[in-house]
């Protein structure tokens, strides 16, 4: 497992990268766009049924989702009960509800992961990462057309089975007992090499402030449900749960992610307060530079 303090440090590098070659002029915000659909269609799915295709799977891992949704519900109606104390107006509400409830946990969970828990856990990080989705496209949905532009619906079931993370895990299951021909597998280890530095330097060209001022007390309770409370629940309802601590880490691991990135996505689709939604996913991710490392070292104290 690589060091806490190696592998924080190498991505929040990588990410300064992306930030200079915006501030230089070298890329902008619209190359994240670019970089951002090649790590949704080609990088990420590639990483994803690798990890199924070749892990030794068991029924254990149809918790991980459970656990991810069982989180995330206690975090929604924490959201909401914050968003009506604070008198938000639908739009904000909207935003509010989807980055407090929805962390990173494909684009930044993978990845460290990967790093800090090591390669054989990636699965269960997919599998956490399954519950993700599958809210976000329910539930986030439903929220999002409820306090957004009512004229805008979707078909619910089409965009959670036609998304690329999705379509990946389910061809890694039903291709798990057949020998992939050895070209095509080092196609995917490609790809999928280049899912964590594209993600670094996509959330580094993103990184910008604005009117923080405006939106103080909605960011503070985003950060605080999100990077406080989320790994909070998923520490109580892992140890409920009796899992083994390998299960138990990721579990509290990818609740400390930050806000969902496609949070953002089904924002702009649904007319959110899409300036706060790129606020709070900017807060979360430089908040959790100093949350996961914390989150990290007492569950080492406390599993030890």
């Amino acid at each position: 497992m690589q060091p806490l303090l190696v592998f924080i440090p190498a991505v929040v590098a990588l990410v300064a990268v992306g930030w200079v070659l915006k501030r230089t002029g070298l890329m902008d915000r619209g190359d994240a766009e670019v970089l951002n659909r090649v790590i949704v269609y080609v990088s990420l799915p590639a990483l994803i049924f690798l990890a199924v295709q070749r892990a030794a799977l068991a029924w254990s891992l149809a918790k991980m989702p459970l656990f991810a949704i069982a989180v995330m519900l206690l975090c929604l109606a924490a959201a909401y009960a914050a968003g009506r104390i604070l008198k938000m107006p639908p739009a904000l509400m909207g935003a509010f509800l989807l980055v407090a409830a929805m962390g990173n946990t494909g684009y930044l969970g993978f990845p460290l992961t990967i790093g800090l828990l090591g390669q054989a856990s990636l699965v269960k990080s997919v599998f956490y990462d399954f519950g993700t989705v599958a809210l976000l496209f329910s539930l986030g949905v439903m929220a999002a057309e409820h306090y957004g532009d009512p004229e805008h619906r979707s078909n619910v079931w089409r965009e959670f089975l036609l998304f690329p993370s999705v379509i990946a895990l389910a061809a890694g299951l039903l291709l798990h007992p057949v020998a992939v021909p050895g070209f095509l597998v080092k196609a995917l280890e490609y790809a999928s090499a280049a899912t964590v530095p594209l993600i670094m330097l996509a959330v580094g060209l993103t990184l910008e402030g604005k009117r923080i001022g405006r939106y103080a007390l909605p960011l503070t309770a985003v950060v605080a449900i999100k990077l406080i409370l989320s790994p909070l629940a998923a520490y109580a309802a892992a140890r409920a749960g009796g899992l083994p601590p390998l299960d138990l880490n990721v579990v509290v691991l990818e609740a400390s992610m930050p806000a969902v990135m496609l949070s953002l996505v089904v924002g702009l689709k649904y007319k959110l307060d899409v300036e706060f939604i790129s606020l709070a996913i900017v807060a979360t991710i430089i908040a959790s530079l100093v949350t996961i490392p914390a989150a990290q070292a007492v569950l080492r104290l406390f599993t030890a």
